[in-house]
């Protein structure tokens, strides 16, 4: 099937070959996108992260704001005369 449909190809004009070249790998490239898409969500969630509890996502989240420093850190933008 392949041979045939590369002998038709070979046989027509260059610009022809071009666009046949051009339909093909557009369905190749959309073939590996439904691919991609229908395993994104398998990728981006997991069962670990989804059975934790309330409790554990607030530990998580309060750990991973502290500073490295042990100091007080300030940001502001205001100035403060006595």
């Amino acid at each position: 099937m392949i041979k045939r449909y590369l002998t038709y190809v070979h046989s027509k004009e260059p610009h022809h070959r071009r666009r046949h070249a051009l339909a093909v790998a557009g369905v190749v490239a959309g073939l590996f996108f439904v691919v991609w898409f229908a395993s994104f969500s398998s990728r981006m969630g997991s069962q670990s992260v989804a059975a934790q509890t309330a409790a554990d996502q607030a530990a998580a989240a309060a750990t991973s704001f502290q500073p490295a420093t042990a100091g007080i850190e300030v940001a502001t933008t205001s100035v403060y005369s006595q």
